[in-house]
């Protein structure tokens, strides 16, 4: 089975998930291609050189000067690029509604370089907008087309026109979505039901090292956060919360681990409060300082919160699978898709989003029940094992792509 992968960017440091879906087709004996829209991280995931994945990729940069070049390479093997056009313009419905015939043209010649018949199987988009600028060559294909909605990007961040979505959800035979609150999000987007399949995305367990640490006595109790620094992530409660935890006579410490517009907000906030010595931000880690984070920390909390204009929730929150994978125990608010992907009261606690006071209670009684850490931890990590771990979510990937490949020879065979 030979997939092409459509990304944005790859790698991705933020995104690990892509990288370990992407390495499954290679480690049940599949071939990738993968289509970048821009150069990746120079810090990623392990399993890129594991598998070989840059090897794999190609970056399409076509904005700017990068547009101009991609034109000029048509130039110098014009056969090729004449058989491309040729493709692309005899793939059904390839002008797009809402574009000039001067844009199409244009958008034929960028992508023309790129579109050389290729003996691909199947196609998965990860990406809304890129994917939708890619249509073109995804068409010429001829191939079954798969797309997966992560969920509506956060205020500010860029999305894609519902005229665009509209065209991008009819080109797609099967739709993957990561809970059932993401599948709801979608169809009320325009997504037909009977296309959306629920598969979360899955993590490598073993690269977590799991600890079942127990409540330290001389030390303080290590909190950590792992997320954007936007203001829908909610790490301001967990701040909030902490100052009458500490006058209460714990000993904290809190981590949060990010990149993003707050982060000078929640600096401010955390000088506000006098927090100095019990707050360290970090942004721009290593993989494996990120895992290191992780074995030094107890409890992780993840605030997310549910957002009042109904445009972006958390649809599953990996960094909780990543946490409890490594030992820690879960606090996480009950917003979007976070209380299908946890075991409330069992392997996780869930709580009331936009509330510190909640946030503090819920602190302060999992400290004061040492007795049951080791079973919350071992509960956790199996939990992530059953249901998360991308060998699991992996199998039934490659079993979607193989049933949706004989689906779409058969339909188009008849």
């Amino acid at each position: 089975m030979h997939a092409l992968i459509i990304a944005t960017k790859f790698p991705n440091t933020i995104q690990p998930w892509l990288a370990n879906s992407t390495a499954q087709v290679v480690k049940h004996g599949g071939e990738v291609t993968i289509f970048s829209m821009s150069q990746g991280d120079a810090n990623y995931s392990s399993v890129v050189d594991e598998f070989h994945l840059t090897q794999a990729t190609e970056y399409l940069n076509f904005e700017g000067k990068n547009k101009l070049f991609a034109i000029a390479n048509n130039f110098l093997n014009p056969v090729n690029t004449l058989k491309s056009l040729r493709g692309l313009f005899t793939a059904p419905h390839y002008f797009s509604k809402h574009k000039s015939l001067a844009s199409n043209l244009m958008g034929a010649l960028v992508l023309a370089p790129h579109f050389i018949k290729r003996d691909i199987d199947i196609i998965h988009s990860h990406f809304e907008i890129t994917g939708h600028i890619l249509l073109p060559v995804i068409r010429a294909q001829k191939k079954p087309f798969v797309i997966t909605f992560h969920g509506l990007p956060p205020p500010g961040v860029s999305t894609i026109p519902a005229i665009m979505r509209s065209e991008y959800i009819d080109t797609a035979d099967i739709i993957l979505v990561n809970t059932e609150f993401a599948k709801k999000q979608y169809m009320s987007l325009g997504a037909p039901a009977e296309k959306i399949t629920i598969i979360p995305q899955g993590i490598v367990t073993s690269d977590f090292a799991f600890s079942a640490k127990p409540k330290p006595a001389d030390a303080p109790v290590e909190l950590l956060t792992v997320g954007r620094f936007h203001a829908d992530k909610g790490q301001q409660y967990v701040l909030q919360a902490l100052p009458k935890l500490i006058e209460l006579g714990y000993n904290l410490h809190y981590t949060l681990v990010g990149a993003g517009p707050e982060r000078a907000n929640l600096e401010n906030l955390v000088a506000e409060l006098n927090l100095q010595k019990h707050v360290t931000l970090h942004t721009s880690i290593s993989e494996q300082q990120l895992k290191d984070i992780y074995s030094r920390a107890h409890i992780f909390v993840f605030p997310s919160l549910t957002d009042k204009t109904g445009f972006h929730e958390e649809t599953q929150g990996v960094a909780i699978q990543e946490a409890q994978a490594s030992g820690l125990i879960v606090i996480a608010t009950k917003t979007g898709g976070i209380p299908e992907c946890v075991e409330d009261g069992k392997s996780a606690f869930l709580i009331e989003d936009r509330n510190s006071a909640a946030m503090a209670d819920k602190i302060q009684w999992i400290i004061d029940n040492p007795q049951q850490w080791n079973e919350w931890q071992h509960s956790a990590r199996q939990y992530v094992e059953t249901h998360f771990d991308i060998d699991v979510i992996g199998g039934r990937l490659m079993q979607l792509y193989a049933d949706t490949i004989t689906q779409y020879q058969k339909k188009h065979q008849g």
